[in-house]
């Protein structure tokens, strides 16, 4: 009796823990599926976001160019696809306007106009909106370059018989004087990606040869050093090349280099001026201006001088192209 009594109390236990476990159980069971639903959920966004993210990484961000072209008549600066493609005129007036640089994040546009009776630096929005004239100082300013951070404007002022470089705020206030010598300094002035160092043509050691120098002035270096003129220097977007123009071989010609003079390439060949340089936004491809079909014309090549594609096509001058990222 007292056998069959345990063996209930056991039967009891048995059925009281499977009875509590089912209960445990199927709390747990339902428990997991709902923590299996939120990490399904949370899966799904997870997954979306990283899809959004290859979306993203696939479709290469949209960039502009702008330039300068004499379709009406007088210098005009325009806008368009970096495909040569919906040019579009943001200036319209009887003076000359040209030389643009578009800020790095695609929203500014600094140019040169001469549309109150001397060369000065105006600034707008790359919609043509909201032109405003930064430079009033009676002389003759030239080759606005924006920095990289898009707070600062350096560019060519006329002082006495030569140019030299100066530096302002993007509004214009705090001109600074940058250079100071009797050469022609201040042509075609190209900032490095990092904005520590600018690049510039300058006449100083007899010929034009491209140089470097900091950003505020110092530690002036001359890159090429031969026989010839240099121009146009343009600064690659990683800031390891140079791309300029030579006129080596009689005419002027694409080249780059080093961002420290070395392993100089020519990457035209041709009877014509080739010149006004730019690179793409990824660094992939170098813009340029030539006059090879009688009037200028932009091409783009791959940054190795292959692929030659022709952006402009018309009986007017094109040229000297800013290309950036658009806003």
């Amino acid at each position: 009796m007292k056998i069959v009594f345990l063996w209930l109390v056991v039967i009891a236990m048995v059925a009281s823990f499977t009875l509590a476990g089912c209960e445990k159980g199927g709390a747990a069971v339902a428990a997991e599926e709902e923590i299996a639903e939120e990490k399904t959920e949370e899966e799904e966004v997870a997954e979306e976001e990283e899809e959004d993210a290859v979306v993203e990484e696939t479709v290469p961000a949209k960039s502009l160019i702008a330039f300068n072209s004499d379709i009406d008549g007088d210098f005009e600066v325009y806008i368009m696809d970096s495909d040569g493609t919906n040019p579009i005129q943001l200036t319209d007036n009887p003076a000359n306007d040209g030389f643009p640089s578009l800020s790095s994040d695609g929203k500014k546009i600094a140019f040169l106009s001469d549309r109150d009776g001397d060369f000065g630096i105006f600034i707008m929005d790359s919609d043509g909106m909201n032109q405003t004239k930064l430079t009033d100082d009676g002389t003759i300013n030239q080759f606005p370059s924006f920095s990289p951070d898009g707070t600062k404007i350096a560019y060519a002022t006329l002082i006495g018989e030569d140019f030299e470089i100066f530096v302002m705020n993007s509004d214009g206030t705090n001109p600074t004087q940058l250079t100071d010598n009797d050469a022609y300094d201040g042509v075609f002035i190209a900032w490095s990606p990092d904005g520590t160092k600018m690049a510039f043509t300058s006449d100083r050691d007899g010929d034009e040869e491209i140089f470097v120098m900091d950003a505020d002035g110092s530690n002036p270096v001359n890159l090429t050093d031969n026989d010839a003129n240099e121009e146009f220097a343009a600064w690659s977007p990683d800031g390891t090349k140079i791309a300029f123009a030579s006129n080596i071989d009689g005419d002027f010609e694409i080249f780059v280099m080093d961002s420290d003079g070395g392993n100089q390439a020519q990457l035209t060949d041709n009877d014509s001026l080739d010149g006004w340089i730019d690179w793409s936004p990824d660094g992939t491809k170098i813009i340029y201006a030539s006059n090879r079909d009688g009037d200028f014309e932009m091409f783009v090549i791959d940054s190795d001088g292959t692929n030659e594609v022709k952006l402009t096509d018309n009986d007017i001058n094109n040229g000297y192209p800013s290309w950036s990222l658009s806003k």
